[in-house]
């Protein structure tokens, strides 16, 4: 209970640090800045993260591959994610999971294991390495049959709370 206390009013803390920001003119990047790094971490581990990007540092800065080799694991349950129709066809994969326990997506041409830390079944999935957070969003949900559906979603991947990749996602779950 009192961890839930804690949270809520972090989160409300943050949230009115954000509006204090938004809404002042003379605000500036710094502002965001100033909100302490415990209060970010609680929000990353709870899974609430929905910050904007403030700026990305060069040293910063990753790209997203795609593979068309699936890690060894990925078998039997798994969602596979492409970025366009074309890659599907081509089996070029921008993401690859088994269970929604853990996932790969390849950063800078190195293939990246991530496990599930916090989900919404269906509607979202934060992952984390210890150096990047992965969130799955499932905006769109088409049921094949009762184990097998396509999604429309989005891909973000986040290094504390700044905002590295934001990719666009179609993708298949199957059994």
């Amino acid at each position: 209970m009192k961890a839930t206390i804690i949270l809520i009013v972090t989160l409300f803390t943050t949230i009115g640090k954000y509006k204090n920001f938004v809404n002042s003119k003379e605000s500036t990047v710094k502002e965001v800045a100033t909100v302490p790094k415990r209060q970010h971490c609680n929000l990353n581990k709870m899974g609430l993260i929905s910050v904007i990007a403030i700026q990305n540092n060069a040293s910063d800065s990753i790209k997203l591959n795609t593979f068309t080799e699936l890690p060894n694991d990925i078998q039997g349950c798994a969602c596979y994610f492409y970025l366009s129709k074309s890659d599907e066809a081509k089996q070029k994969y921008i993401m690859a999971e088994i269970f929604a326990q853990v996932g790969y997506i390849s950063i800078n041409g190195k293939m990246q294991k991530f496990n599930l830390i916090h989900f919404k079944d269906r509607l979202f999935y934060i992952y984390s390495n210890g150096t990047y957070i992965l969130r799955v969003d499932f905006k769109n949900k088409i049921k094949n049959d009762s184990e097998d559906f396509r999604i429309r979603g989005t891909l973000t991947v986040f290094k504390g709370q700044k905002i590295l990749v934001k990719k666009s996602i179609i993708g298949e779950c199957a059994c």
